[in-house]
């Protein structure tokens, strides 16, 4: 476009977290995706249901991550950077902290939380101080998202599946969500069909795309 100078891209993350259902009718998904409502006050996709996530923060590259990860931690910088801000942003957004060990039920997830949220250095600190790691190898990458030049607010976000581990309650946080459900993708598709929500086209397509496998196939190509 002339006369413009296109933004870069920022580096973000979502994860889709999938989670099994019970009692399944033939022809029916065997599982359900977590999608967030935006706010409406939001400067982008605002009100639109989503996967959890957020943009890549300074902290997300604190060196001292990869002595904390130790063994967990991967070759690619770039990819750890996005792993760990993905793992950040789904327990700001959604409640849901997927760690190694996997923290206990007397874990005070709306202490730490609100720490995370006001100030993303926090996340560290909740590691340390708890003795986990972010579980980053448990995240399969699915697919890279980079919005078109004509828009403001560009990201080159990339997408991970993720399971739930049953014990955790998922909860939307009233600041940059105001909505959470849990979807089968065909429910999903429906709904924005019906005009009951909306979808943003990369969250579309994914959906689409999840809705033609099982949760066993997605598991299978899960990153051991």
């Amino acid at each position: 476009v002339r006369g413009r100078t296109m933004s870069t891209p920022k580096l973000a993350a979502t994860i889709i977290v999938l989670k099994t259902r019970k009692n399944v009718l033939k022809g029916e998904s065997n599982y359900k995706v977590l999608m967030v409502k935006r706010s409406n006050k939001s400067r982008f996709m605002p009100g639109a249901h989503v996967f959890p996530g957020g943009i890549c923060e300074d902290s997300d590259t604190n060196q001292n991550w990869s002595s904390i990860l130790q063994h967990r931690s991967i070759n690619n910088a770039k990819q750890q950077v996005i792993r760990l801000a993905a793992i950040r942003e789904l327990f700001e957004e959604a409640n849901i902290l997927i760690t190694e060990p996997v923290l206990e039920l007397d874990f005070d997830h709306a202490k730490w939380r609100q720490l995370v949220q006001k100030d993303s250095s926090q996340f560290l600190k909740l590691c340390i101080e708890n003795n986990c790691v972010p579980d980053i190898s448990s995240l399969y990458p699915w697919s890279n998202w980079i919005t078109p030049v004509q828009e403001k607010w560009r990201y080159d976000t990339y997408f991970f599946l993720a399971t739930l581990n049953n014990r955790l309650e998922a909860k939307h946080d009233e600041i940059e969500t105001t909505g959470l459900d849990w979807f089968t993708p065909e429910q999903a598709l429906n709904s924005f069909v019906e005009k009951k929500i909306f979808l943003p086209p990369p969250t579309w397509l994914t959906l689409i795309q999840l809705n033609a496998v099982s949760y066993t196939h997605l598991r299978a190509h899960e990153t051991p």
